[in-house]
């Protein structure tokens, strides 16, 4: 049985109606960029055009939030919205099983807005200064850009299907991927957001190597009231060894989160087990 199988290790489920994690924040993510693109597409509102990421934002700082939104619109070609969701749904999973759900979720926001950094920082180093206004960004390309990274430094020699056809390992498709990004960038003849892809990239080693992201502070969820009836309370007196050993598990499943389940020592996963076999028996 591994790690993330056991009892004390699994995320509770929350009750009641939450402003916040449910199901994986991966489904969750996909939903919101295809709802926001239908809003978009069907109601002709300009959702796109007012969460995109201007390349005047140097001169407008108030605009800043557009950092983050920009990563949830994108264009009005299914394609753009269809191949990032598609990326995010199969990088995604195995990278939120690693970490989990919180982790995963400021990961992710974490992605979205360190390439839209690196966007606009070589957006207005290149770019005259009288069209800033005129160049935006959307699209999640540069977070799901940071996923796939994590991913091929995770799983290098899982076997993926290069164009949905070819068998191709992992690393070989970052490798390609890498090439692709660094030579748009370069040429810069196209309209794609290589910078912004680059950076999303950059972060996502980082983030690999040290586990340290930007939303690091963000609250776990905002939760409403629940609408069930709460179930009695039952009153519990645990001991001062059983306190101890919480304490010492709630340690280790943090270093767990922050360095992986390989950084852990054969004491700690005995401390582990045996908190588990705790956990089990009083729900017995």
């Amino acid at each position: 049985m591994g790690l993330y199988d056991r009892d004390y290790y699994r995320e509770e489920s929350p009750r009641g109606f939450q402003l916040g994690l449910s199901q994986t924040v991966v489904v969750n993510l996909v939903v919101v960029n295809v709802v926001l693109y239908l809003i978009d597409v069907l109601l002709q509102v300009g959702v796109a055009d007012m969460l995109a990421l201007r390349a005047d934002l140097i001169e407008r700082p108030w605009n800043f939030w557009q950092l983050l939104t920009s990563g949830f619109v994108h264009t009005p070609d299914p394609w753009h919205v269809l191949f990032n969701m598609l990326a995010l749904w199969f990088f995604g999973r195995d990278v939120e099983a690693i970490y989990g759900r919180k982790v995963f979720f400021r990961l992710y926001l974490s992605l979205i807005v360190c390439a839209s950094l690196a966007w606009l920082i070589t957006t207005n180093l290149t770019l005259d200064p009288r069209a800033w206004s005129h160049r935006a960004l959307v699209g999640a390309s540069g977070g799901v850009a940071g996923i796939l990274t994590i991913f091929v430094f995770h799983y290098p020699t899982r076997t993926i299907l290069l164009n949905f056809f070819i068998p191709v390992p992992a690393w070989v498709l970052g490798l390609i991927w890498l090439v692709t990004n660094v030579s748009g960038a370069l040429s810069g003849g196209d309209n794609v957001a290589y910078t912004a892809h680059l950076g999303g990239a950059a972060f996502g080693l980082l983030f690999y190597k040290t586990h340290w992201c930007l939303f690091s502070l963000l609250p776990d969820k905002l939760a409403l009231p629940s609408l069930k009836r709460k179930p009695p309370l039952r009153v519990h007196r645990p001991q001062p060894q059983d306190e101890k050993l919480s304490a010492q598990a709630d340690e280790i499943l943090e270093k767990i989160s922050r360095q992986g389940q390989d950084s852990l020592t054969p004491h700690e996963r005995r401390v582990l087990e045996e908190y588990s076999r705790q956990v089990q028996q009083k729900r017995r």
